[in-house]
C-alpha cells in the first residue's frame, strides 16, 4: 500500500474495481470513503490536491474550512472531526452521512450526500438556517 492510500490512521478504501471509493471532487480535491482504523467505522476523507499544497493560500483556505465546518452542528451537515498533515498533503476527516440529496432524491445504498450545497465560500453554512439556503 502505498502512503497516498492512507493518511494517519484512516485507510481509503477501495471499490470491487481497486480504484480508490471517491466520493466527490472539486477544485481543491477529492473526497474518498476511508476507513478509521483506531475506532473501526467508515468516515469521509477530504484530501487537498497534490498539485495545491505548495499554494500557502490554498493551504489556508483548507484550513478555514475545516475549522469552520468543525463549529457546524446540524443532522443534515457532515461535520469535520479531524484536521491533519501527512508526507502526502493535507486532509480532514467528516463523518457520513447517508439519505436524501438536496433535491430530495434518494441516494442509492453507499453513495454519499452533499455536504455543502451553498459552498463555503459564497455563503458560509453557519450564518443558513437550512443547510441548503442559497442565499
Amino acid at each position: 500500500m502505498s502512503n497516498t492510500d492512507s493518511f494517519q490512521h484512516f485507510r481509503i478504501l477501495q471499490r470491487p474495481d481497486g480504484t480508490p471509493w471517491e466520493l466527490g471532487r472539486g477544485a481543491m480535491g477529492i473526497t474518498y470513503k476511508a476507513f478509521d482504523t483506531n475506532l473501526r467505522y467508515d468516515v469521509a476523507l477530504k484530501v487537498i490536491n497534490a498539485q495545491l499544497i505548495t499554494s500557502d493560500s490554498v493551504k489556508q483556505r483548507f484550513i478555514r474550512e475545516a475549522r469552520s465546518a468543525a463549529q457546524l452542528s446540524h443532522p443534515n451537515v457532515a461535520r469535520v472531526f479531524h484536521l491533519g498533515e501527512t508526507e502526502a498533503g493535507f486532509f480532514m476527516r467528516w463523518n457520513m452521512l447517508m439519505g436524501k440529496r438536496s433535491n430530495g432524491e434518494c441516494n442509492a445504498p453507499g453513495q454519499f450526500v452533499s455536504i455543502f450545497p451553498c459552498g463555503l465560500y459564497g455563503k458560509s453554512p453557519a450564518r443558513s438556517s437550512r443547510p441548503n439556503d442559497s442565499g
